[in-house]
């Protein structure tokens, strides 16, 4: 008997266990449950509400319109045309027969066929892209439930048709920037999209009397260009001209302010225009001033003057080989067809800068030697991009310092050997003509957002426009940047530079002319003409590059480039009402101007 009372014990303590083991695990399976509950109805609350309001909720997308690109002064460079759509939220009208037999007229539509659009259940488009005068009409009746909601047509219009074509760039199907400033401030441009919100049941139909609401779309920023009209059609205009007069292949022209690295204009030939880019072909899309490369030739002197002269390695009155050849590692270098003949094979740098003379350029390279001049190049910004806020420039292609042999420095003295693009070449001169100073080359003056008066979202100017500043330290000392200066203004004086001069102001400039090379060999026959140089020296307002690939014979600088140049800045001063250069004297130690030339000031005015 006792053996089953104590059989019967174990069973009974078996059973408590399970019990209690049952107990515990529906307690910690309802408390997980509990927690889960609450995690989901009280933490994740507003989570979950959103997913399920969002799951009958039909939201329709109202595009942004794209924001307008301007001048300095204000005139349309490209707009995006706009549609006007009339949308209705029929719980929201009251007398519905009044509202179509009002609105049936302006849209051209029949009273029965709008009043069934506006019996519907839920939201309805009543007409899409009116035009903005009827637009006009029915917002001025402020009818409630019937809303009129902008959107753009999809299309960027370019009043100006191809005038600074390669600086605007183009927009895609999308009106998403693909090219130029509409691609580089493409997210300012856009704006930020609005919608339309209704209520739908499970499938998908409006729901009457539901949430329906309209969250108007934000405008993208207005982009003020710093380029002038005025001056981008004068530049293309004498482009063309020049491109033309000597059957070239293409050219570039970029104008800047050399103060504050503003570009005035920019242009390239052959152009396109923006309205229908996909006509034109891919070259011709090209932006040649900030995406080629090219051997600068003779105009890359003047930085040698510069490094030359700051360095203190070379004086003015100091005497070089310069002709008519030199022999350096078993190659001749020779003075190029357009030099001026000589009285003396030893002439100083005023002489050699003047007369381009490519022999004295190389003595006076390999006299401050590869470190020296490699460290100015560096300085002068030709190691690196220029960071101006157009896509796709280009970087220069110079050979490594410490790989120079001696006929390599003799050639890159002259600008052979080493190839840059235009905007790195007029950003290193504005540093000439601005004191020894740097600029950061730009082309947007400000971003106006939708509300605001010319700020953008930061309230400055963009990163891109900040042009001189305190933390850009000078270059070259102000006393090299004045002796340049009158180096420079002897070229146009009386050197090869003679075309580029312009009645009653100062010039100083550098010719060009440079063998075209294609595959790493030079191409017979086939050079690039350039001419650079600022006006008034004495304090320089404009800076001018021009550049023309593969012109006929005559293909010096001097001869296609510069008349170019000449025509540009005295239009261009004119336009910018610039007073001239009074007696032409009033920079430097007065050497290169004389009484001659006061009296021809007195003349031409």
């Amino acid at each position: 008997m006792k053996m089953d009372l104590s059989g019967n014990d174990r069973k009974v303590k078996t059973m408590n266990r399970r019990i209690v083991l049952a107990f515990y695990l529906i307690f910690w399976i309802f408390l997980l449950m509990a927690l889960r509950l609450f995690q989901v109805q009280v933490v994740q609350a507003k989570k979950f509400s959103k997913m399920a309001y969002m799951e009958h909720t039909e939201k329709i997308p109202i595009p942004a319109i794209r924001g307008k690109i301007l001048d300095r002064h204000g005139e349309l460079f490209a707009i995006s045309t706009i549609g006007h759509s009339v949308a209705a939220f029929p719980q929201k009208i009251s007398h519905k027969d009044s509202v179509a037999a009002a609105l049936a007229p302006i849209l051209g539509m029949s009273q029965h066929s709008l009043l069934q659009s506006l019996n519907a259940t839920g939201f309805v488009w009543i007409a899409r892209k009116i035009d903005l005068e009827k637009s006009l009409q029915i917002k001025k009746m402020a009818i409630s439930g019937i809303e009129v909601v902008d959107e753009p047509t999809g299309k960027r219009f370019y009043p100006k048709g191809k005038m600074a074509c390669h600086v605007l760039g183009y927009t895609g199907i999308d009106d998403q920037g693909l090219d130029g400033v509409e691609l580089t401030y493409d997210k300012e441009l856009h704006g930020t999209p609005g919608y339309l919100m209704a209520e739908t049941d499970g499938l998908g139909r409006v729901l009457p009397g539901g949430v329906e609401k309209i969250e108007r779309a934000i405008p993208g920023a207005d982009i003020t260009l710093t380029i002038d009209e005025t001056i981008q059609y004068l530049a293309e205009k004498a482009l063309y001209e020049g491109v033309k007069k000597s059957h070239a292949k293409s050219g570039s022209i970029i104008v800047m302010n050399p103060e504050n690295g503003e570009i005035l204009a920019l242009a390239n030939v052959p152009n396109f225009d923006g309205n229908q880019y996909t006509s034109f072909p891919l070259s011709s899309l090209r932006d040649k001033a900030v995406s080629d490369n090219y051997e600068p030739g003779s105009t890359f002197k003047g930085v040698l003057a510069a490094s030359a002269l700051d360095s203190g390695k070379v004086t003015r009155e100091e005497k070089f080989l310069s002709g008519p050849s030199i022999k350096i590692g078993g190659w001749t270098i020779r003075n190029a067809e357009d030099g001026l003949s000589l009285s003396s094979p030893m002439q100083n740098l005023d002489d050699i800068i003047r007369n381009s003379l490519n022999v004295g350029a190389a003595s006076v390279g390999l006299k401050i030697g590869a470190k020296t001049f490699s460290d100015s190049i560096e300085k002068f910004g030709f190691y690196r991009k220029t960071g101006v806020d157009l896509p796709g420039e280009s970087n220069s292609f110079l050979p490594d310092p410490k790989t120079w042999e001696p006929i390599q420095l003799a050639t890159i003295s002259f600008g052979q050997g080493i190839s840059v693009t235009p905007i790195q070449m007029v950003t290193a001169y504005a540093t000439l003509a601005n004191g020894g100073l740097p600029v950061h080359p730009h082309l947007v003056q400000k971003i106006t957002i939708p509300g605001e008066d010319g700020l953008s979202p930061e309230g400055h100017a963009p990163e891109q426009a900040r042009g001189t500043g305190p933390d850009m330290s000078p270059i070259i000392g102000e006393k090299a940047s004045e002796d340049v200066k009158e180096l420079l203004a002897l070229v146009v004086k009386k050197g090869t530079g003679v075309n580029a001069a312009v009645p009653g102001y100062t010039v100083a400039g550098k010719t060009g002319t440079a063998q075209v090379t294609e595959r790493g060999r030079y191409l017979e026959g086939a050079y690039t003409a350039s001419f650079i140089g600022f006006v008034p020296v004495e304090k320089p307002v404009l800076l001018i590059l021009v550049k023309v690939d593969r012109p006929q014979f005559p293909y010096w600088g001097g001869t296609v480039a510069a008349p170019i140049f000449q025509k540009v800045a005295k239009e261009a001063l004119w336009a910018m009402q610039v007073p001239p250069s009074e007696g032409m004297r009033q920079f430097g130690s007065w050497k290169v101007w004389g009484e001659d030339d006061k009296k021809k000031v007195k003349a031409s005015n």
